[in-house]
């Protein structure tokens, strides 16, 4: 159950994100999509990482995929809730300010890009803590430096 709430943060983010993306135009709209979608994509990864620090047990989900040297294997053990706490609380109360803050920008700009690009790297830096192959986390890693990249 801990393990299937993260997947669901991260399918919650992926999502949003491309919402994000495809309202670009309307810079307010941009940002309450993105900004909603952080929150609620921050939840489930919250209440899992809780648990997991609450028992002290952990979690793992191992699916086969197409990719070379491995499969799809996450863990969830209390060092990664202990960053996924970090990471989701960092990221919804960035997303809080950035409302507020791109709001300057929302007539000017498109902002659908920068939110999903914010919701891309929160959901890579999850991934990035919770990866139990190396080939997976890889993958996270330069999908998190790619997104900084952008982002930036």
């Amino acid at each position: 159950m801990t393990v299937e709430l993260v997947l669901a943060s991260l399918g919650i983010l992926a999502i949003g994100s491309g919402v994000s993306a495809l309202v670009g135009g309307d810079g307010k709209a941009a940002s309450r999509v993105g900004a909603a979608t952080s929150i609620s994509g921050a939840l489930p990864a919250l209440l899992a990482a809780c648990r997991i620090l609450w028992t002290g047990e952990s979690m793992s989900l191992r699916l086969a995929w197409q990719i070379p040297f491995g499969s799809f294997y996450i863990t969830i053990d209390p060092l990664a809730a202990f960053f996924i706490l970090i990471i989701c609380v960092a990221c919804a109360l960035s997303a809080i300010y950035g409302v507020a803050y791109l709001s300057s920008y929302g007539s000017g700009k498109r902002l659908g890009a920068t939110w999903c690009f914010f919701n891309l790297l929160f959901a890579s830096m999850l991934l990035v803590v919770t990866a139990a192959n190396g080939v997976l986390f890889l993958m996270a890693w330069e999908a998190m430096s790619l997104t900084s990249f952008f982002l930036v």
